[in-house]
């Protein structure tokens, strides 16, 4: 028990010692669908006292940040729930690769050709709390502001001397990040930002499945754990690496053919175990399964590496083979006291998710919708009358009557269809 309490303490000290980095708000404009700006936020509703395992707090200097684990956009088809998404890429590739890059589809097709596209981000790294804001077109950088715990530190418009000192030495570079040129006692402030943007995982469920990853120690047990939970005539899976291994040994003749050798039989390191009347069966993990499970073994592992690794998922079309059931237990089990450094963004189309008063939080819910004149994102905290200790079982049923819009209005046949003239 001692021993238990002393790596608590150890993890809370280290914890504290490195940060988290969180994600707080997030402003695109200009960007493919996105003519007018739209704002998202992580930030938690601090007055809504239900489901707060939902949320990570005392964040910040003041510890009175808070922020929800995750947050799920939902609206029709063509509306800009994956434009979001991309926008995000975008922005994150932006500030990784520090080069600007437009091309005729970056740009919302409304927009003249030297109008900007504008990103606004809001973080966390520790206790630091940053702004972060940059505006370009396809001739390079217009403007960038940084702001650190509300003091502004960069404003490319108006630069400080010491930076005017810089770009003297340097050159003024049209496509270049003056953030990545702040003077040393700031180095801090570019390391953060690389910190946070390195952090966002942008899950493709069509890669293929990184069993070596899965097969990690830290990661494997638990893993398994979770698969045998999920109902899915799964009894546990099987690290058969080393038999793949010993086998290789036996039958490779040089070092060129155990490497295709390993590349053939690397699906065969992990094996699931089945049972059904009686008889036990063995299969490699990822040769029979469904869609659908071989998503919860993916879903399985993305969650359990970003609750380890601090990272922002963001993942479009979540529930994309997924049984409503399976999505919520996921979700869950993502919302639990078993995260306290991750966060994850998602599209859905499962209306179903709506109506679970506790699995999300009014402030963990968005809508997304446009229209001839306007786009909108919008969260369903904006809602004042729907108070948080009212019932949520008819929130499905509220949706589909329009009460919170970003609903499709099809209309696939005319009314005089078939009828002679």
């Amino acid at each position: 028990m001692r021993r238990d309490r002393k790596k608590i303490i150890y993890k809370i000290i280290n914890e504290k010692k490195e940060g988290k980095s969180m994600l707080l708000n997030y402003s695109v404009k200009g960007f493919k669908v996105f003519y007018d700006e739209v704002s998202f936020s992580m930030l938690a509703n601090n007055y809504i006292k239900k489901n707060r395992d939902n949320t990570i707090s005392k964040l910040g200097k003041k510890e009175d940040i808070s922020v929800v684990k995750s947050a799920f956009i939902f609206g029709p088809n063509n509306t800009g729930k994956s434009c979001f998404i991309d926008s995000l890429k975008f922005f994150v590739n932006l500030i990784i690769n520090e080069k600007i890059y437009i091309d005729k589809y970056t740009k919302n097709l409304f927009y003249d050709k030297d109008d900007p596209i504008e990103f606004k981000l809001e973080y966390l790294v520790g206790v630091n709390k940053y702004y972060y804001s940059i505006k370009i077109n396809t001739n390079g950088i217009l403007d960038e502001i940084l702001e650190l715990n509300d003091e502004v530190i960069l404003n490319r418009s108006n630069p400080s001397e010491e930076i005017k000192e810089i770009i003297n030495l340097i050159g003024d570079i049209k496509n270049k990040l003056y953030v990545f040129l702040l003077p040393k006692k700031y180095n801090f402030i570019s390391e953060d930002l690389k910190k946070f943007v390195s952090s966002f995982e942008f899950v493709d469920f069509n890669a293929p499945l990184n069993i070596d990853e899965i097969l990690k120690e830290t990661n494997f047990e638990k893993i398994s754990e979770m698969i045998s939970k999920c109902d899915l005539q799964i009894d546990t899976i099987i690290d058969n690496s080393e038999d793949v291994e010993e086998f290789i040994k036996s039958k490779a003749k040089d070092d060129k053919n155990k490497d295709t050798m390993r590349e053939l039989l690397n699906n065969y390191k992990l094996i699931s175990s089945f049972k059904f009347k009686g008889k036990r069966v063995y299969v490699p993990l990822v040769d029979i399964n469904s869609k659908g499970t071989d998503k919860v073994v993916k879903m399985s592992y993305i969650l359990l590496n970003a609750i380890s690794g601090n990272k922002v998922l963001v993942i479009d079309e979540f529930e994309n083979s997924l049984h409503t059931i399976m999505s919520k237990a996921l979700i869950s089990f993502f919302n639990s006291n078993n995260n306290t450094r991750s966060q994850l963004i998602a599209t859905t189309h499962d209306l179903l998710l709506l109506d679970d008063e506790y699995l999300l939080r009014k402030d963990q819910i968005w809508f997304i919708f446009k229209d001839e004149n306007n786009n909108y994102l919008y969260s369903l905290d904006d809602f004042k009358d729907n108070k948080e200790i009212d019932s949520r079982g008819n929130m499905m049923i509220k949706y589909m009557k329009g009460l919170f819009g970003a609903l499709p209005k099809p209309t696939l046949f005319k009314d005089d269809v078939g009828e002679e003239e």
